[in-house]
């Protein structure tokens, strides 16, 4: 087993597996790298030909980052066809070598698999799989014609894009630092809205700086009389087109802008980034209210198939140190600052 900060093996594997992503990929590996999120990548053999992954540490505020930090992996492991669970044991022990290493508190897994495959290594290892309302996609194929996509979507999608033209909204490719920053002010509203730990701007700035002008991601924004009112940020990886980041201003969500924020993406995946297909990912199954009604109706409206293709693992590594960062997440800001600056030289695990 071997560890690694050039992913060199890890980015062979992921070009030539099914499963390959942007998440597992060199792109993403050196924007993470920029923003200062840590990332390290680990094989599961000499070669690196059988098993992988990409991780990360979470971007958690400051100070429960440097002293009690959680690492992530997104869309991986990644596996070869020959792979076997002997593989992705080896590549789950690393981590979990690697997580104790860094001090991490737990480590949270987005698998590119469906659950029930090569699950039992999971639980071996003591993960725990949970299901949030994500594990399935919409998968949109754009070999067809661009009328050909339009009549594919559902009626209130067709709708809600009129309405969002008649309404004077407007796509525009974000040129500028200024508007990245229009992109981030609205990104922020909706983490709050939707209680998600932000990225920094710093890893939006590397985004646009080293992969936009490879065509490797994009970044659009919807104006309303000339303010921007939501934005979408698309990355392509093997042909395919995934919108990976959406945000919105709630009080202009009767305009539809989210709704032409995606049919433009799809048009210009199709057209400009020549991807043969469209993702839109992290929805639940169905329209129930455990699952988020929401995201399904909103996601399934644009027509595609509905896969099921991944599957959420958690596994914490430290419960004491779990225990006392919900202690001190209880604590006034003040308080918060003082106890933990005392709390982490003296804590051992």
């Amino acid at each position: 087993m071997k560890t690694t900060i050039t992913i060199q093996d890890l980015e062979r594997l992921n070009k030539q597996s099914p499963m390959g992503n942007f998440f597992q990929s060199h792109e993403f590996y050196s924007v993470l790298n920029s923003a200062n999120l840590h990332p390290f990548a680990i094989t599961a053999s000499e070669s690196a030909r059988r098993a992988g992954l990409l991780a990360y540490t979470s971007p958690d505020p400051p100070l429960v980052s440097k002293f009690f930090p959680s690492v992530k992996v997104y869309y991986g492991p990644i596996l070869a066809k020959d792979a076997d669970s002997g593989a992705v044991d080896a590549l789950l022990r690393a981590l979990d070598s690697e997580a104790r290493e860094k001090g991490a508190i737990r480590v949270d897994i987005r698998a590119p698999f469906s659950p029930g495959i090569l699950n039992d290594v999971f639980e071996q290892n003591d993960y725990n799989r949970f299901d949030p309302g994500g594990e399935y996609s919409i998968i949109i194929n754009l070999a067809g014609s661009e009328d050909a996509l339009w009549k594919g979507m559902k009626r209130i999608a067709r709708r809600n894009i009129r309405k969002a033209i008649r309404s004077k909204i407007a796509i525009k490719e974000v040129s500028n630092e200024q508007e990245l920053r229009s992109f981030y002010r609205i990104y922020l509203h909706t983490a709050e809205r939707r209680y998600f730990t932000p990225y920094s701007f710093s890893f939006f700035s590397a985004l646009r700086s080293k992969l936009q002008p490879n065509g490797i991601a994009k970044f659009f924004l919807a104006w309303h009389n000339e303010k921007p009112i939501a934005g979408i940020l698309n990355t392509i990886y093997n042909r395919q087109s995934v919108p990976f980041i959406a945000a919105s201003l709630r009080g202009y969500w009767k305009l539809c802008p989210n709704h032409l924020l995606i049919w433009h993406s799809i048009c210009w995946s199709k057209h400009e980034a020549e991807a043969q297909a469209f993702k839109l990912y992290h929805l639940p199954k169905s329209e129930s209210p455990k699952n988020g009604i929401h995201y399904h109706s909103f996601k399934t409206c644009f027509g595609g198939d509905l896969i099921r293709e991944c599957s959420f693992y958690h596994k914490v590594i430290s419960p004491l140190k779990l225990q006392l960062l919900k202690k001190i997440n209880r604590l006034s800001p003040a308080e918060y600052v003082t106890r933990i600056s005392r709390a982490v030289g003296h804590f051992v695990d």
